[in-house]
């Protein structure tokens, strides 16, 4: 068996329910704010394992929930900016839920109200093929 590794395509809109539009930075990386909570419309990763890329600069815990509303990974943005989780065939979506949402004119005084959640940066799919 051989591992196929790919980045999904972050401006796909498809991927997402619950999510700022794609944007870039200033060295040309793209990325998106998601809400409080943003859904991952998975179905067609199913049996791999998915390693989410992100920055937040606010202190916040994150949550992964599969679709029966079960947490499957967590981790404080504190202590990472990954996490890795495993999709079984069955999950269709999953759902990344935050315990806190920041705006940036609250944290830079920029004139930008928006509520955000985290950066995401990344998500990077690692899946085996025979």
């Amino acid at each position: 068996m051989k591992v196929r590794e790919f980045t999904a395509d972050l401006r796909d809109e498809t991927l997402f329910e619950g999510i700022y539009g794609y944007e870039k930075d200033e060295q040309g990386r793209g990325f998106r704010w998601t809400f409080k909570e943003t859904k991952f419309h998975i179905d067609r990763f199913g049996g791999c394992r998915c390693t989410l890329k992100f920055d937040c600069p606010k202190n916040t815990d994150v949550e992964l929930l599969d679709h029966n509303g079960k947490v499957i990974a967590s981790v404080n943005t504190s202590k990472a900016n990954s996490f890795t989780f495993d999709i079984v065939h069955e999950t269709r979506e999953v759902t990344l839920r935050l315990g806190a949402i920041w705006r940036p004119c609250d944290v830079f005084g920029v004139p930008d109200e928006r509520e955000l959640g985290i950066c995401l940066r990344e998500i990077r799919i690692r899946r085996l093929k025979n």
